[in-house]
C-alpha cells in the first residue's frame, strides 16, 4: 500500500487553512517594526524599574506589571496576531498607534490620580478598543 506522498500526489489544502501569502519585504518590514518597538518598549521598562529602585520614580510593582503589557507584551502580540491572519484596518491603525498610546501609558502612571492621569490614559484605551475591534472585524 503506497501514500499519497509516495505516488507524487499533490495534497489539497483547504483554503480556510492555506497560508496567507503576502509580500515578503512588507512582511519583514513589518516585522522588524514590531521587534523594534518591543525592544524600545522593553528599554523604557528597564529605565523605569531602575528609577523606580532607586526611589527617583514613584512606581511600584503593580505599575511595572501593568507597563510591562503596553510597552514590550502587546507589540509582540500585535504582530503575532498580524502574522496568523488576523490583520486588517483597525489592526493596521491600532499597530501604528501602540507606541503612542504606550507613551500615554507611561505619562499617565508617572502623574498622580486625577483627571490629567485620567485623559493621558485614554490613550492607550484607544489602542485598547482598536484591537478588540480588529477582532470584532474578523
Amino acid at each position: 500500500m503506497t501514500t499519497a506522498l509516495e505516488r507524487g500526489e499533490k495534497k489539497q489544502v483547504p483554503r480556510r487553512l492555506a497560508p496567507v501569502r503576502s509580500d515578503k519585504s512588507s512582511e519583514s518590514r513589518t516585522a522588524a517594526w514590531a521587534r523594534s518597538w518591543a525592544t524600545a518598549g522593553a528599554a523604557a521598562w528597564a529605565g523605569i524599574a531602575v528609577l523606580a529602585r532607586m526611589g527617583i520614580a514613584r512606581v511600584g510593582a503593580i505599575e511595572l506589571l501593568f507597563l510591562f503589557a503596553p510597552l514590550v507584551i502587546v507589540p509582540l502580540g500585535m504582530e503575532l496576531g498580524r502574522m496568523m491572519g488576523s490583520g486588517g484596518r483597525l489592526a493596521e491603525i491600532a499597530r501604528r498607534l501602540q507606541p503612542a498610546g504606550a507613551a500615554f501609558a507611561v505619562a499617565a502612571m508617572g502623574m498622580g490620580p486625577g483627571r490629567k492621569a485620567g485623559l493621558l490614559a485614554l490613550g492607550w484605551l484607544v489602542v485598547c478598543l482598536l484591537v478588540a475591534g480588529t477582532g470584532a472585524e474578523t
